[in-house]
């Protein structure tokens, strides 16, 4: 019929257990505001030029739009990019 009570043991993922949930959940917001606060220092940063700017509508459409995995974006994206700077120093 299976062990006693007092001694089975259910496994529980540790995110389900309430203080970790806790913890998790205020981890991801500092987390969120570190990456908001990231990209408006590189905003401030970057040139005020349309390839740029298409560059970064491009990988944002296809990361939080289409859900596109971010290696996937990275490799489509940075060769392009790369080569316009590369361009624009020649």
């Amino acid at each position: 019929m299976g062990p006693p009570k007092a001694f089975s043991f259910q496994p529980v993922g540790a995110g389900d257990l309430p203080p970790v949930h806790r913890a998790l959940a205020g981890m991801s917001a500092a987390v969120a505001g570190l990456i908001v606060a990231t990209a408006v220092k590189m905003a401030r940063a970057m040139p005020r030029r349309i390839a740029p700017i298409c560059l970064l509508a491009l990988a944002f459409a296809g990361v939080g739009v289409m859900r596109f995995p971010l290696l996937a974006v990275m490799v489509f994206v940075a060769p392009i990019g790369i080569l316009l700077a590369w361009r624009e120093r020649w």
